[in-house]
């Protein structure tokens, strides 16, 4: 499978950005630590003013770090979790699929606000958006809800992915047609992580498992007019470069 970069992941890029200061912040709070530990063990240091005052100011530096710190080491969390999924996708295409397929990786589609495309996979199926989520659990899918399982009978709805990638594939439909493109588009919601439950009435989309996708890939029915110049006219529609 061919590869054409065409931007960094908004996972990497929110990572790049966040990672120094939860960093930042763990520097912080081993430092108080240290300093109060040491202040226990050195005598006098023990007896002196020095253990109330640096005791206290440990005390409010780690509560704001609690408050502050823990939104931003969920972030931090959210974003490795969902750049670990999309290259545990990228690498398993490029095991399986042959020459004949061309994968864009992070694309956004021009002048629209709906975000960046985790993939665009090109080739004789035709155009195969494939929108990534590394999350754990169990997951039922309802038309275009999707609900996670907590316990035996317990759910709660999770309503943007199952959105997102119907209207990703709605915006890019609209894009190819302005451009003079006719190509079949599908997309397909990707669990990097976690599991279907069960799936119940219409979606718009496909919804597979990470270990059910390639399969998925060869099952669907190759489109007619696929052809070295259909993939190079796509590609020059979608303006990205072939370096």
């Amino acid at each position: 499978m061919k590869i054409i970069q065409f931007q960094e992941s908004y996972s990497s890029k929110n990572l790049r950005k966040y990672a120094p200061w939860g960093t930042a912040v763990l520097l912080v709070i081993l430092f108080v630590m240290v300093t109060i530990a040491l202040t226990l063990v050195i005598p006098t240091l023990r007896q002196s003013k020095y253990l109330w005052v640096v005791t206290t100011i440990g005390l409010i530096i780690i509560l704001i770090s609690r408050k502050y710190g823990d939104p931003l080491f969920d972030k931090i969390s959210g974003f490795q979790s969902g750049k670990e999924g999309e290259e545990k996708i990228l690498n398993m295409l490029k095991e399986t699929l042959d020459d004949s397929y061309i994968y864009v990786p992070n694309y956004i589609i021009p002048n629209t606000r709906i975000g960046d495309i985790d993939g665009l996979l090109l080739g004789p199926k035709g155009v195969i958006i494939l929108e990534v989520k590394n999350y754990s659990g169990v997951f039922d899918f309802e038309a275009g809800h999707m609900h996670k399982k907590r316990g035996w009978y317990n759910f709660f709805e999770l309503p943007r992915p199952v959105w997102q990638t119907a209207r990703q594939k709605d915006f890019l439909v609209k894009f190819f047609k302005t451009k003079g493109v006719d190509v079949r588009v599908m997309a397909m919601l990707v669990l990097a992580g976690g599991k279907i439950g069960k799936i119940t009435g219409e979606t718009g989309i496909f919804i597979t498992e990470a270990s059910k996708l390639t399969n998925h890939i060869f099952e669907l029915s190759p489109i007619t007019n696929w052809s070295e110049e259909m993939g190079n006219k796509i590609i020059s529609a979608l303006g990205v470069s072939q370096k």
